[in-house]
């Protein structure tokens, strides 16, 4: 469909093929690689969305504390080794 042929003319653009849909959720998806996943190091457009919410102290420290609980919880429930 429309989302596909979006996301394919410009995959460097997103996370994910869903993120093409719109503005919102682009900034979700984002948010979600930003949260769960280690800091990119690449040039593309994706990668500089997620390191532009670096340069904000404030959603840093919610990384953190959503990584922390992640983690406990996790542990708690004999999840992570």
């Amino acid at each position: 469909g429309q989302v596909d042929a979006f996301y394919n003319a410009s995959p460097d653009s997103f996370v994910t093929e869903y993120a093409a849909t719109n503005m919102v959720e682009d900034f979700a998806e984002s948010w979600a690689y930003f949260v769960l996943r280690s800091k990119p190091s690449d040039d593309s457009e994706k990668s500089q969305k997620i390191r532009f919410m670096y340069e904000f102290k404030e959603l840093v420290r919610e990384r953190d504390r959503i990584r922390t609980q992640i983690r406990s919880d996790l542990q708690r429930r004999n999840l992570l080794h």
